[in-house]
């Protein structure tokens, strides 16, 4: 087997310098005219893009790194941008854990409903401290409707009256610390990558 003498059309390579050598393109991702490049769409097409009636694209390799892959596995194609420099976790991903919260409560209202007893006995005319009422008296004196606490009377319900006291609870509750991407890029340095678009047709093995 014979070496090959010189760089074949259609490959890739790193380049340490600063800018693209003569013969080769930045794989950025830029679109060809097809009727000036016919050699180099013949072996990559529109793998990379472009309409493939006027203009194909070379790869894309901006902030992405190739990797070998003939067996097209699962999703994965020849040209198929996979993975991301960043990404969020699911709930699911993530170990048991609490959070802080905070709670902000809004004014409300709520209704609630009283009933009312006097004692069943006729009591005194001035009220103290822990008196019941009771029944009034007869006669033109102040009625006697103040029942001590001690009385043992039977007690008498009244109908309930009703306070106005709506309840509705309601707020919001804050969490705090949410997530947002979490970068999984690898260490790297900065490189060109580069396609040669002038070199030896490549045959197939």
């Amino acid at each position: 087997m014979e070496p090959v003498p010189g760089p074949l059309l259609g490959q890739v390579s790193l380049f340490a310098g600063n800018f693209v050598p003569r013969g080769w393109m930045s794989c950025d991702g830029s679109l060809l005219a097809i009727k000036d490049n016919m050699a180099l769409f013949a072996i990559i097409g529109t793998l990379y893009g472009g309409n493939g009636t006027t203009t194909f694209a070379v790869p894309d390799l901006r902030s992405v790194a190739p990797m070998h892959d003939m067996a097209y596995v699962g999703q994965r194609t020849a040209s198929a941008m996979t993975g991301a420099p960043a990404v969020v976790l699911a709930t699911n991903q993530l170990p048991s854990h609490t959070h802080k919260g905070s709670f902000t409560g809004t004014a409300s209202n709520a209704t609630v409903s009283m009933a009312l007893t006097v004692k069943d006995t006729v009591g005194n005319a001035d009220p103290q401290a822990g008196d019941f009422l009771g029944k009034g008296g007869t006669g033109g004196a102040a009625a006697p409707i103040y029942v001590r606490k001690t009385s043992t009377a039977a007690d008498v319900r009244l109908s309930p009256t009703m306070v106005g006291m709506t309840m509705v609870p309601q707020g919001t509750v804050t969490v705090g610390l949410a997530g947002s991407g979490e970068a999984v890029v690898l260490p790297h340095i900065k490189m060109i990558w580069a396609i040669c678009i002038v070199g030896l047709m490549p045959s197939r093995w």
